[in-house]
């Protein structure tokens, strides 16, 4: 497999391009397009920030330690500036590490726990009958934008979406 920014790296060292803002303004000739896109990433970021601050401050909100949920979500977002800024990138990298592989612990946990509270047998079961094994049904390959869990929703979607354009900014700009 071949490692795409070794070709998309070239191309902008060689052109002299910071971002990928500059190279859309030169190739249309105008800022529109670039400030456009600008204005966009920005707007994803934020919705992006604001979900992911939100997530943790309401779970520690429904502890019910005396605090609500703005201030849960302010507690949440002096956390995570203030172990950004002591440590750095690396305490933010050692960090996804971790939340990582917790995560994937967890998940292996659940499904340990639950074959082994109720077997394996039952669980297809209740999964066939509530059509969740059905990959095979035409719906699932529609382009129906009604079909919440398709697969270009889940497949395309999350490839091409929210963490494509984070992943191409950061590159170009370090």
């Amino acid at each position: 497999m071949q490692v795409p920014y070794l070709y998309f790296i070239p191309k902008f060292y060689r052109g002299g391009y910071w971002t990928s803002y500059d190279l859309l303004n030169k190739k249309f000739g105008h800022k529109l397009i670039g400030n456009l896109c600008k204005i966009f990433y920005i707007l994803l970021t934020l919705v992006y920030s604001g979900i992911i601050v939100y997530a943790p401050a309401l779970s520690l909100a429904s502890l019910d330690i005396g605090l609500n949920l703005y201030q849960c979500c302010v507690l949440t977002t002096c956390v995570c500036i203030f172990y950004t800024s002591l440590g750095g990138l690396k305490a933010v990298i050692w960090t996804d590490v971790i939340q990582s592989s917790m995560m994937i612990f967890g998940f292996v946990l659940i499904v340990v726990k639950g074959f082994s509270t109720f077997g394996i047998t039952p669980i297809i079961e209740q999964a066939k009958e509530n059509n969740l094994l059905n990959l095979l049904d035409p719906a699932t390959f529609m382009f129906d934008i009604r079909y919440r869990h398709s697969f270009w929703s889940i497949v395309v979607g999350s490839t091409f979406g929210l963490w494509r354009s984070e992943e191409h900014t950061s590159e170009l700009q370090s």
